[in-house]
Protein backbone atom coordinates (compact mmCIF):
# COMPACT_ATOMS: atom_id res chain seq x y z
CA UNK A 1 0.00 0.00 0.00
CA UNK A 2 1.25 3.61 -0.83
CA UNK A 3 0.20 6.65 -0.54
CA UNK A 4 1.51 10.51 -1.83
CA UNK A 5 -0.01 13.75 -2.27
CA UNK A 6 0.58 17.41 -2.51
CA UNK A 7 -0.80 20.81 -1.21
CA UNK A 8 0.09 24.16 -2.94
CA UNK A 9 1.05 27.28 -0.19
CA UNK A 10 1.45 30.51 -0.63
CA UNK A 11 5.56 29.33 -0.23
CA UNK A 12 5.33 26.69 -2.90
CA UNK A 13 4.52 23.01 -3.00
CA UNK A 14 4.96 20.80 -0.09
CA UNK A 15 4.73 17.16 -1.16
CA UNK A 16 4.80 13.33 0.61
CA UNK A 17 4.93 9.87 -0.86
CA UNK A 18 4.41 7.03 1.54
CA UNK A 19 4.48 2.89 1.56
CA UNK A 20 4.68 0.16 3.00
CA UNK A 21 5.71 -2.88 1.86
CA UNK A 22 7.39 -6.40 3.77
CA UNK A 23 7.54 -4.39 6.99
CA UNK A 24 9.65 -1.05 5.43
CA UNK A 25 8.63 2.12 5.34
CA UNK A 26 9.42 4.53 2.14
CA UNK A 27 8.88 8.19 2.79
CA UNK A 28 10.06 10.97 0.35
CA UNK A 29 9.04 14.59 1.74
CA UNK A 30 9.92 17.71 -0.28
CA UNK A 31 9.46 21.21 1.23
CA UNK A 32 9.65 24.11 -0.77
CA UNK A 33 12.49 26.62 -0.23
CA UNK A 34 12.57 29.23 2.65
CA UNK A 35 10.12 27.07 4.10
CA UNK A 36 10.29 25.05 7.47
CA UNK A 37 7.85 22.19 8.30
CA UNK A 38 6.98 19.87 11.49
CA UNK A 39 6.73 16.22 10.38
CA UNK A 40 5.73 13.53 12.46
CA UNK A 41 6.57 10.22 10.44
CA UNK A 42 4.84 6.81 11.92
CA UNK A 43 6.39 5.36 14.44
CA UNK A 44 8.85 8.31 15.06
CA UNK A 45 9.07 11.51 16.77
CA UNK A 46 7.95 14.62 15.09
CA UNK A 47 11.01 17.26 13.71
CA UNK A 48 11.36 20.32 12.15
CA UNK A 49 12.79 20.34 9.06
CA UNK A 50 13.95 23.39 6.12
CA UNK A 51 13.30 23.31 2.86
CA UNK A 52 14.86 20.56 0.57
CA UNK A 53 14.40 17.16 -0.04
CA UNK A 54 13.87 14.24 2.26
CA UNK A 55 13.96 10.68 1.80
CA UNK A 56 13.65 7.91 4.67
CA UNK A 57 13.33 4.33 4.81
CA UNK A 58 13.00 2.16 8.19
CA UNK A 59 12.10 -1.52 9.43
CA UNK A 60 8.32 -1.27 10.92
CA UNK A 61 5.60 -4.05 12.19
CA UNK A 62 2.98 -2.26 10.95
CA UNK A 63 1.11 -4.28 8.13
CA UNK A 64 -1.73 -1.77 5.97
CA UNK A 65 -2.47 -5.16 3.63
CA UNK A 66 -6.32 -4.56 4.04
CA UNK A 67 -7.27 -8.45 4.78
CA UNK A 68 -10.25 -10.09 2.66
CA UNK A 69 -12.57 -10.58 5.98
CA UNK A 70 -12.50 -7.97 8.80
CA UNK A 71 -15.23 -6.35 10.90
CA UNK A 72 -16.77 -4.39 8.07
CA UNK A 73 -17.38 -7.66 6.42
CA UNK A 74 -20.92 -8.63 5.95
CA UNK A 75 -21.98 -11.51 8.31
CA UNK A 76 -22.66 -13.84 5.37
CA UNK A 77 -19.21 -13.55 4.29
CA UNK A 78 -17.64 -15.94 6.80
CA UNK A 79 -20.96 -18.18 6.19
CA UNK A 80 -20.16 -18.21 2.16
CA UNK A 81 -16.47 -19.18 3.16
CA UNK A 82 -16.30 -23.16 3.90
CA UNK A 83 -14.11 -22.77 6.60
CA UNK A 84 -15.91 -20.24 8.51
CA UNK A 85 -19.33 -21.99 7.96
CA UNK A 86 -18.10 -25.76 9.29
CA UNK A 87 -16.12 -23.67 12.37
CA UNK A 88 -19.32 -21.25 13.66
CA UNK A 89 -21.53 -24.48 12.89
CA UNK A 90 -18.98 -26.45 15.33
CA UNK A 91 -18.34 -23.91 17.99
CA UNK A 92 -21.71 -21.79 17.71
CA UNK A 93 -24.09 -24.22 16.60
CA UNK A 94 -27.30 -22.96 18.81
CA UNK A 95 -26.35 -19.56 17.35
CA UNK A 96 -26.11 -20.55 13.64
CA UNK A 97 -29.49 -23.24 14.27
CA UNK A 98 -31.23 -19.23 15.15
CA UNK A 99 -33.04 -18.50 11.96
CA UNK A 100 -34.37 -15.31 13.27
CA UNK A 101 -31.00 -14.27 14.16
CA UNK A 102 -29.33 -15.61 10.94
CA UNK A 103 -31.84 -13.30 9.12
CA UNK A 104 -30.71 -10.47 10.53
CA UNK A 105 -27.16 -10.59 11.06
CA UNK A 106 -26.46 -11.97 7.76
CA UNK A 107 -26.60 -8.71 6.31
CA UNK A 108 -24.85 -6.89 9.13
CA UNK A 109 -21.33 -5.62 9.14
CA UNK A 110 -19.59 -8.28 11.70
CA UNK A 111 -18.64 -5.68 13.70
CA UNK A 112 -21.84 -4.53 14.24
CA UNK A 113 -22.99 -8.69 14.80
CA UNK A 114 -20.57 -9.27 17.91
CA UNK A 115 -22.24 -6.00 19.76
CA UNK A 116 -25.31 -8.10 19.64
CA UNK A 117 -23.35 -11.24 20.96
CA UNK A 118 -22.06 -11.90 24.62
CA UNK A 119 -17.78 -10.62 24.90
CA UNK A 120 -16.43 -14.43 24.91
CA UNK A 121 -17.91 -15.10 21.12
CA UNK A 122 -15.57 -12.25 20.07
CA UNK A 123 -12.51 -14.65 20.18
CA UNK A 124 -14.69 -17.23 18.41
CA UNK A 125 -15.28 -14.59 15.56
CA UNK A 126 -12.03 -13.17 15.76
CA UNK A 127 -10.39 -16.73 15.32
CA UNK A 128 -13.22 -17.67 12.59
CA UNK A 129 -12.12 -14.15 10.76
CA UNK A 130 -8.09 -15.86 11.14
CA UNK A 131 -8.82 -18.96 9.62
CA UNK A 132 -10.83 -17.38 7.08
CA UNK A 133 -8.03 -14.91 6.08
CA UNK A 134 -5.74 -17.79 5.79
CA UNK A 135 -8.56 -19.90 3.16
CA UNK A 136 -10.20 -17.14 1.08
CA UNK A 137 -12.58 -18.21 -1.09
Amino acid sequence: PSMEGYIDTAYGKISCGISCFDNQYVIDIEIPANTTAIVSLPEKEEVELGSGNYHYEYRTESVFVKERYDMESKFKELLENPVGAEMLNQYAKELMDNELFLMFAKEQPIMEVTGMLPPEAMQLIQMVMEQCNANPV
